[in-house]
């Protein structure tokens, strides 16, 4: 283990922080500079916001037509059958892209887009 230069402060020295389980890690700020620590604030949000937004806040895809990353509210899956490319009955193989649900020029492309071969 090596020593750090503190973040806070710029005191040079090794600064292990312990988990609840005992377990350690080197960290480049020193526990005084990591205690004093204070997060920026965050705006109030009500529940009924989170529980709508929850999982938009987490999921974000990115658009295999135009490459746009977008909330997974704002993303649709176009779905077709492929098994027949490669010698498959019907059924078997599903190609699914993603594209931009508000953007019909996406939609349209989704519907004979493929995966780039490489």
């Amino acid at each position: 283990m090596s020593d750090f230069v503190c973040q806070g402060c710029g005191r040079t020295a090794m600064f292990l922080v312990a988990d609840p389980l005992g377990r350690t890690a080197q960290v480049p700020i020193c526990p005084a500079c990591l205690m004093s620590f204070v997060p920026p604030a965050v705006p109030a949000i009500s529940l009924d916001e989170i529980k709508n937004r929850k999982f938009d806040l987490i999921a974000r895809w990115t658009c295999h037509v135009c490459g746009k990353e977008r909330p997974d509210a704002e993303i649709a899956v176009a779905k077709r059958d492929v098994g027949a490319e490669y010698g498959l009955p019907e059924g078997i193989m599903t190609l699914n892209v993603r594209h931009c649900a508000d953007d019909p020029d996406c939609a349209e492309k989704a519907k004979t887009w493929n995966f780039p071969k490489g």
